[in-house]
């Protein structure tokens, strides 16, 4: 558990270095290894060979049986064949003819002689062996055809030492370039890493609360910390867009029910306040209590219409319309316009047709849009206001259907027009038409079925100062379902 807690601990720098100094290790050791082998193997390679060529001379020069060594003269000097081996620069430091029985013959040495074994097989190779002064040689031995055994030798202290210094060197400059590279490693991977630290920065900002903060984009993009660092900024992007949608939703909930509450709490005080008139004896008063009744009704009524209103609005918030079927728009219209004609008779209403105006949803939530669109002209504006309602096939491009509805009177402010379609925000009515009345959700149902199908809302002022309410859906797609009876396709028409 502690080797583990300790690995853990190790930080990944620490560990890249670490491992790149192990490798290089490891390749150090085996490239130093395999070069001192070599050269040792060479060297003695080396002696050898000069071991052979120098007895194959002196075989060659050696006398028949009986005849003058050509190793010593009489007088004990060094014979022509010495002379003739310092000359070719043959020279071992070692002859020695011996009899058959292993006993020395004839003797030539330039160092103390080695301690050369009696049973010195022929034809096995150069030998090591060890001097009297302790002096390392390599020494062979060959037959020669009277029977005796020639043995040359050469001492092997120059290249023991030779290898030790080339070991010394090794062993040197790897520790040296283990060091060098070591440290180019741990450049290498600081700055390397530098990105993730920045990220880690980033991180660590970020979950204090910081959304607005990004991983700095200073690495390559094709690289991997460049592809984490986008992935993280593109992830970071997407959760500061839901934070902040979250946000506003609960912002939006929180004004939503403080706005329902305050609709709902004047029925039902109202409700509450004839209740109570009903308790002290209204009911021996039949005229009271015919009205308490009435306004009992009344303000049933009106939270009966606010809750149904509001069950639509969180049936809309749920998602898109997913019932879609073909509808006439400008048939939707055209009985929208009946009704509104019949409640109000003194206004002008107008429809006005153009081009195909069919399009894929739910009729019944359209025909609420244009009944409450009509019933807002009506609620807010005075009497005798004229409206048009114009139903049009928009152009290729934007592929859908205008609704428009438009009427003269006084129309919406400026600062009013981005806020009309809020929940429960209502816009004081003109003169002699108190601007209350409504539960202020009519245009937020509109907003919020259109959306629902795809749609834009856009409110905004008439040719004739009045208020114009705008509204693009999606065109029927092609390759749809047939088209209703009924059906606006075809020239425009008036009504």
């Amino acid at each position: 558990m502690g080797a583990v807690r300790l690995t853990g601990a190790v930080s990944l720098r620490t560990r890249l270095v670490a491992s790149a100094a192990g490798v290089l290790l490891a390749g150090l050791v085996l490239t130093g290894g395999a070069t001192f082998g070599a050269l040792q193997d060479w060297r003695a390679s080396q002696v050898d060979d000069q071991l052979r060529l120098a007895a194959g001379t002196v075989l060659a020069a050696l006398p028949a049986a009986g005849g003058p060594s050509p190793l010593r003269t009489v007088a004990g000097e060094p014979g022509p064949l010495w002379t003739t081996l310092v000359g070719r620069g043959d020279l071992p430091s070692f002859l020695q003819l011996r009899a058959p029985d292993g006993g020395p013959l004839e003797t030539v040495a330039l160092a103390p002689a080695p301690a050369v074994p009696g049973g010195l097989e022929h034809g096995a190779g150069p030998v090591a062996v060890t001097g009297v002064d302790g002096t390392p040689w390599r020494v062979l031995a060959v037959p020669v055809p009277d029977g005796t055994t020639l043995v040359v030798g050469q001492p092997t202290a120059a290249s023991t030492e030779l290898m030790e210094r080339t070991r010394n060197v090794l062993v040197g400059t790897g520790l040296a370039a283990l060091l060098l590279l070591t440290g180019v490693a741990t450049v290498l991977v600081r700055r390397g890493l530098r990105p993730l630290d920045r990220i880690a920065d980033a991180a660590t900002a970020i979950g204090s609360g910081d959304l607005t903060r990004r991983v700095p984009d200073g690495a390559a993009p094709g690289t991997e910390v460049g592809r984490l660092a986008a992935a993280l900024n593109a992830m970071l992007a997407r959760l500061e867009e839901a934070f902040t949608a979250r946000a506003r939703s609960e912002d939006r909930l929180r004004r939503f029910v403080a706005d329902a509450s305050h609709e709902l709490r004047t029925p039902l005080t109202t409700v509450r306040g004839y209740a109570e008139l009903f308790r002290h004896g209204a009911d021996r008063r039949p005229d009271d209590l015919a009205e308490a009744m009435r306004r009992i009704e009344e303000e049933a009524t009106r939270m009966s219409s606010l809750v149904d209103e509001l069950l639509l609005l969180a049936r809309l918030d749920q998602g898109p319309v997913t019932e879609r079927r073909p509808v006439d728009v400008a048939g939707l219209a055209a009985a929208a316009l009946g009704t509104a004609r019949a409640a109000d008779p003194a206004r002008s209403w107008a429809l006005t047709v153009h081009g195909p105006t069919e399009v894929r949803g739910d009729g019944v939530q359209l025909r609420r849009v244009l009944d409450n669109l009509l019933t807002n002209v009506r609620e807010h504006t005075p009497a005798g206001t004229a409206a048009v309602v114009t139903v049009s096939g928009a152009d290729e491009a934007a592929g859908g259907v205008v609704l428009e509805v438009a009427d003269d009177g006084p129309g919406v402010p400026d600062a009013e027009r981005e806020r009309v379609l809020e929940r429960f925000h209502q816009v004081g009515g003109p003169a002699g038409r108190p601007g209350g009345g409504g539960s202020g959700l009519g245009l937020a149902i509109v907003a919020a079925v259109v959306a629902a199908h795809g749609g834009t809302v856009r409110v905004g002022a008439g040719a004739g100062g009045g208020c114009l309410v705008r509204i693009g859906l999606p065109r029927t797609p092609a390759g749809g379902a047939d088209r209703a009876p009924g059906d606006s396709a075809g020239g425009g028409r008036d009504q």
